[in-house]
Protein backbone atom coordinates (compact mmCIF):
# COMPACT_ATOMS: atom_id res chain seq x y z
CA UNK A 1 0.00 0.00 0.00
CA UNK A 2 1.30 3.32 -1.02
CA UNK A 3 0.87 6.56 0.96
CA UNK A 4 1.16 9.68 -0.23
CA UNK A 5 1.71 12.76 1.67
CA UNK A 6 0.64 16.37 0.59
CA UNK A 7 3.37 18.77 1.27
CA UNK A 8 2.80 22.50 2.28
CA UNK A 9 4.04 24.97 -0.13
CA UNK A 10 6.87 26.32 1.76
CA UNK A 11 5.94 29.88 4.02
CA UNK A 12 7.68 32.26 2.37
CA UNK A 13 9.09 35.30 3.96
CA UNK A 14 6.69 38.40 4.94
CA UNK A 15 8.59 42.07 6.34
CA UNK A 16 4.93 42.90 7.16
CA UNK A 17 4.80 39.88 9.82
CA UNK A 18 8.47 41.23 11.34
CA UNK A 19 7.37 44.66 11.16
CA UNK A 20 4.08 44.26 12.95
CA UNK A 21 6.04 42.01 15.79
CA UNK A 22 8.66 44.63 15.96
CA UNK A 23 6.46 47.20 16.30
CA UNK A 24 4.72 45.08 19.23
CA UNK A 25 8.23 45.14 21.02
CA UNK A 26 8.36 48.90 20.97
CA UNK A 27 10.39 49.35 17.45
CA UNK A 28 9.75 51.58 15.23
CA UNK A 29 10.41 50.42 11.69
CA UNK A 30 11.58 52.18 8.59
CA UNK A 31 10.43 51.81 5.24
CA UNK A 32 13.04 49.31 3.51
CA UNK A 33 16.15 50.45 1.08
CA UNK A 34 16.72 49.17 -2.38
CA UNK A 35 18.22 45.94 -1.09
CA UNK A 36 15.26 45.12 1.51
CA UNK A 37 17.31 46.76 4.61
CA UNK A 38 14.93 48.62 7.57
CA UNK A 39 16.20 50.10 10.45
CA UNK A 40 14.17 49.09 13.59
CA UNK A 41 14.71 52.18 16.22
CA UNK A 42 13.66 51.28 19.74
CA UNK A 43 13.72 54.26 23.08
CA UNK A 44 15.85 52.00 25.28
CA UNK A 45 17.65 49.50 23.32
CA UNK A 46 20.29 49.12 20.66
CA UNK A 47 18.69 50.20 16.79
CA UNK A 48 19.61 47.09 14.23
CA UNK A 49 18.83 46.61 10.98
CA UNK A 50 17.07 43.37 9.40
CA UNK A 51 16.44 42.44 6.09
CA UNK A 52 13.72 39.18 4.92
CA UNK A 53 15.09 37.32 2.02
CA UNK A 54 15.63 33.57 1.33
CA UNK A 55 17.11 31.64 3.13
CA UNK A 56 15.77 33.86 6.48
CA UNK A 57 15.64 36.70 8.35
CA UNK A 58 19.43 38.45 9.04
CA UNK A 59 19.69 40.92 12.50
CA UNK A 60 22.62 43.08 12.10
CA UNK A 61 23.46 45.94 14.61
CA UNK A 62 26.86 48.19 14.72
CA UNK A 63 28.10 50.30 17.39
CA UNK A 64 30.89 52.81 17.38
CA UNK A 65 33.24 52.89 19.69
CA UNK A 66 35.78 55.08 18.61
CA UNK A 67 39.56 55.15 19.00
CA UNK A 68 40.78 52.84 21.42
CA UNK A 69 44.48 52.42 22.69
CA UNK A 70 46.12 48.66 22.83
CA UNK A 71 45.37 48.18 26.20
CA UNK A 72 41.54 49.01 26.04
CA UNK A 73 41.32 47.35 22.57
CA UNK A 74 42.12 44.34 24.56
CA UNK A 75 40.17 44.62 27.67
CA UNK A 76 37.17 45.50 24.68
CA UNK A 77 37.92 41.97 23.13
CA UNK A 78 38.17 40.47 25.72
CA UNK A 79 35.00 41.43 27.31
CA UNK A 80 33.14 41.25 23.96
CA UNK A 81 34.65 37.50 23.10
CA UNK A 82 33.34 36.87 26.87
CA UNK A 83 29.79 37.86 26.02
CA UNK A 84 30.06 35.48 22.63
CA UNK A 85 31.02 32.57 24.43
CA UNK A 86 27.91 33.09 25.76
CA UNK A 87 25.46 34.35 23.68
CA UNK A 88 22.59 32.17 22.47
CA UNK A 89 22.23 33.54 18.58
CA UNK A 90 24.66 36.55 17.55
CA UNK A 91 28.22 36.39 16.08
CA UNK A 92 30.20 39.69 17.72
CA UNK A 93 32.80 41.07 16.73
CA UNK A 94 34.82 44.49 17.01
CA UNK A 95 35.84 45.70 14.28
CA UNK A 96 38.42 48.85 13.10
CA UNK A 97 37.39 51.38 10.20
CA UNK A 98 40.27 52.50 7.61
CA UNK A 99 40.38 55.72 9.36
CA UNK A 100 41.36 53.86 13.02
CA UNK A 101 38.28 53.54 14.65
CA UNK A 102 36.57 50.82 16.32
CA UNK A 103 32.80 49.29 16.35
CA UNK A 104 31.53 46.29 17.99
CA UNK A 105 29.31 44.43 15.10
CA UNK A 106 26.50 41.88 15.98
CA UNK A 107 24.83 39.37 13.78
CA UNK A 108 22.07 36.83 14.41
CA UNK A 109 20.10 35.09 11.61
CA UNK A 110 17.16 32.94 11.80
CA UNK A 111 16.97 30.31 8.92
CA UNK A 112 13.22 30.01 6.94
CA UNK A 113 10.43 31.51 6.83
CA UNK A 114 8.87 33.91 9.75
CA UNK A 115 7.34 32.47 12.59
CA UNK A 116 5.40 33.88 15.44
CA UNK A 117 6.90 31.93 18.38
CA UNK A 118 10.42 31.66 16.48
CA UNK A 119 10.67 35.04 15.98
CA UNK A 120 9.77 36.06 19.59
CA UNK A 121 12.26 33.46 20.64
CA UNK A 122 14.85 34.89 18.45
CA UNK A 123 14.07 38.53 19.35
CA UNK A 124 13.96 37.51 22.72
CA UNK A 125 17.99 35.51 22.50
CA UNK A 126 19.17 39.03 20.26
CA UNK A 127 17.70 40.96 23.50
CA UNK A 128 19.78 38.59 25.59
CA UNK A 129 22.96 38.70 23.62
CA UNK A 130 22.88 42.62 23.84
CA UNK A 131 22.59 42.69 27.54
CA UNK A 132 25.23 40.13 27.42
CA UNK A 133 27.86 42.40 26.29
CA UNK A 134 26.49 45.10 28.47
CA UNK A 135 27.17 43.29 31.37
CA UNK A 136 30.39 42.12 30.18
CA UNK A 137 32.01 45.18 29.45
CA UNK A 138 33.88 46.86 32.23
CA UNK A 139 32.71 50.06 33.71
CA UNK A 140 36.07 51.46 33.17
CA UNK A 141 35.69 51.26 29.36
CA UNK A 142 32.57 52.79 28.92
CA UNK A 143 33.90 56.19 31.14
CA UNK A 144 37.04 55.96 29.02
CA UNK A 145 34.39 55.93 25.63
CA UNK A 146 31.62 58.12 27.24
CA UNK A 147 31.81 60.21 24.54
CA UNK A 148 31.13 57.65 21.83
CA UNK A 149 28.85 55.91 24.08
CA UNK A 150 26.32 58.30 24.87
CA UNK A 151 25.32 57.80 21.65
CA UNK A 152 23.92 54.07 21.87
CA UNK A 153 20.11 56.06 22.55
CA UNK A 154 20.75 57.90 19.44
CA UNK A 155 22.60 55.44 17.47
CA UNK A 156 21.31 55.39 13.53
CA UNK A 157 22.37 51.86 11.89
CA UNK A 158 25.15 51.94 9.78
CA UNK A 159 23.99 52.16 6.04
CA UNK A 160 27.64 49.85 4.93
CA UNK A 161 26.91 46.32 5.89
CA UNK A 162 29.51 44.59 3.88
Amino acid sequence: MTTHRTRRPPRTITPAQIVTHLEYLGYEVDAPDADGWRVARHQHRWHFQFNAQPPGILLYCAIPIGALSSTSRAAWLDALNSAGEHSGVARMALCRNESGAYSFKMRARLGGAYGRDVFATLMDAWHHDQDLVRWSVPPALVQSNVAELERLAAFTANATLH
